[in-house]
């Protein structure tokens, strides 16, 4: 999640879906991510894989979403990474008009003894409350309870200063089908790039087929241990019988 900023890129109905991945840290860094005019009216960011921004960076993507904004484009955020987190909490305004859906939030393991990204809800977490409070996780490995990695009060601050998605329901279903488009696409090229992407946008490979959980094993009841007990030993005394007539027989 290094490197030189690229950009992957999605067009759905009248949705654009747009992801950036690497460093936002020269002038021109989004020249690549412009969005056309005329053009989408919504736009999905996705800035799950954006690993550092620099003071220029700020500026360049304040102005590429200022521009949206003038144009009157539905623009979301979604699965923020920390480094985004922290702009969000530290300059007025980073996201202008846009609503901030998801984003990733640190939390560890005791048990597996690592840290573990999980993504959060914005609405979630800073819904009608004076201080936001991590949501409760268990680790994806071995199911434990997850503590969380940071400092509540700072991390989640600009939570209740940002705009949320009006319309959850509607931005799912984007999501989806950008994730079915790009598995399409993906499958056979690159079969390992679905996998790869980080847990704050497990939306895009929900809809996943994946095979059920055997059913659980029943306990027997008192009832049927006593019943298979009697029938074995009714089948043993059956046996010494019926050996003892042929054996008299003989």
């Amino acid at each position: 999640m290094t490197g030189r900023l690229s950009h992957e890129r999605e067009a759905v109905d009248d949705g654009l879906y747009l992801a950036l991945r690497g460093s936002i840290d020269a002038d021109g860094a989004l020249r690549g991510a412009a969005v056309p005019s005329p053009g989408p009216r919504r736009v999905v960011l996705d800035l799950g894989d954006v690993a550092r921004v620099t003071s220029i960076g700020v500026r360049e993507l304040m102005d590429w979403q200022s521009e949206l904004d003038r144009r009157g484009v539905d623009v979301t955020w979604v699965g923020c990474s920390p480094t985004i987190v922290t702009q969000l909490n530290h300059v007025a305004n980073f996201a202008g008009k846009a609503a901030i859906a998801t984003f990733s939030a640190p939390y560890f393991c005791e048990r597996c003894n690592r840290e573990t990204p999980i993504a959060l809800d914005t609405a979630e977490v800073g819904r009608g409350r004076r201080e936001a409070k991590a949501p409760a996780r268990t680790c994806p490995t071995c199911t434990s309870p997850l503590q969380f990695d940071d400092i509540e009060e700072s991390y989640f601050a600009f939570t209740r200063e940002v705009r949320t998605v009006s319309d959850p329901v509607a931005l799912r279903r984007f999501l989806s089908e950008v994730g079915r488009r790009r598995r399409v696409a993906l499958i056979e090229d690159q079969p390992t790039v679905l996998e790869d992407r980080p847990a704050a946008l497990t939306a895009l490979v929900a809809d996943r087929v994946e095979s059920p959980p055997p059913p659980p094993s029943r306990a027997l009841s008192l009832a049927d241990r006593l019943f298979y007990v009697a029938a074995g030993a009714l089948a043993g005394v059956l046996t010494l019988v019926v050996y003892h007539i042929v054996a008299n027989v003989a």
